[in-house]
């Protein structure tokens, strides 16, 4: 007990050592792959995270047209009517991503990239701009794989205080072949390094406020760190004049996992709010420990599946060239 305060107390004061400069970027940003955009919504659906997979863009939404759900059916006739709807239509984060994790832009709430195709049609029109393309966009390098599949999934806002409030995003990249199939080489043998994820800070520049210290921070270009893994980050938010303001996000990361995550709030009879950080793979389902202000995450415990489960995973989805991670994703949602 006290050696798990004494690491969480070193990763606080190591924090600054562990930040990261980003590039603040307004409109000249490079769409290299045709886009790839997933969608999903918190569990009280008042927000909503946006994954372009193929260019790693990440933007949060505030659903402005939100009500609650309502379990009684009442037919009024008068005040029924379809025009009702959710929209997602106010941004309140928005940033980009390495392959390893790392925000490497954060952009501008009303920023609009300029799509694929966009970006071609400017491209053509510049020789110089072609050759970068050639270089990035059309690389094998960047194809995408089936050994890699991303899985994401968003919290409900959180209060800190009077005015400030935290959002969660978790972003798994899949090694198909480690953690979700069933080979010989893999079902038996479980290198997950358990113990509290590393520590990062991003704080996005803003134009109207000094420019940052940047002795303060990493400059990050070409991080050689393995592909697969999970990444859960805490976007700090501070509400001014009705709208939420990004004030900076901190990663925390693990590249010894990868799974599909999810996030799950129950609240009791009691009004006592359980929340839960899981990730699921071949091997089982892994659970992540946290505080109140999900100040530090801790990979504690690993649950395995019930027989029945464990015995239809050994022994149906173990064929060449098929994995389970759609079989998983129909347990989850059916």
């Amino acid at each position: 007990m006290i050696k798990g305060v004494i690491r969480r107390i070193s990763l606080f004061r190591n924090r600054q050592n562990l930040s990261y400069k980003s590039d603040y970027t307004i409109d000249d940003d490079v769409t290299n792959k045709k886009e790839d955009y997933r969608i999903a919504i918190c569990q009280d659906g008042k927000f909503a995270v946006t994954f372009d997979t193929a260019n790693l863009r990440i933007k949060i939404l505030e659903n402005t047209d939100h009500r609650k759900f309502n379990m009684k059916k009442k037919v009024d006739n008068k005040k029924s009517d379809n025009k009702e709807s959710d929209n997602f239509n106010k941004t309140i984060a928005y940033f980009k991503i390495n392959d390893d994790f790392i925000i490497d832009k954060f952009y501008k709430t009303n920023y609009k990239p300029l799509s694929f195709k966009e970006q071609e049609s400017k491209l053509n029109r510049n020789d110089d701009a072609i050759l970068m393309i050639n270089e990035e966009g059309n690389s094998k390098d960047n194809e995408k794989s089936d050994t890699f599949r991303w899985t994401f999934d968003i919290s409900n806002m959180h209060k800190k205080n009077n005015d400030e409030y935290f959002i969660l995003v978790a972003v798994s990249r899949i090694n198909v072949d480690e953690d979700m199939k069933g080979t010989q080489n893999n079902d038996k043998c479980d290198d997950t390094k358990f113990g509290f994820l590393e520590v990062s800070e991003f704080p996005p520049y803003r134009e109207e406020e000094e420019p940052i210290d940047q002795s303060n921070y990493i400059v990050v270009h070409n991080v050689n760190k393995p592909k697969k893994g999970i990444a859960i980050y805490r976007l700090n938010l501070k509400k001014e004049k009705g709208n939420y303001v990004l004030n900076n996000v901190i990663r925390y990361y693990s590249d010894s996992i990868s799974g599909i995550c999810t996030f799950i709030e129950v609240t009791n009879e009691d009004l006592e709010q359980r929340r839960f950080i899981i990730t699921l793979n071949f091997r089982g389902i892994y659970n992540f420990d946290f505080n109140d202000h999900f100040d530090f995450f801790n990979l504690n415990e690993k649950f395995e599946y019930p027989q029945c489960i464990r015995s239809e995973l050994d022994n149906w989805y173990t064929d060449s060239g098929t994995d389970c991670m759609k079989r998983l994703l129909t347990c989850i949602y059916d």
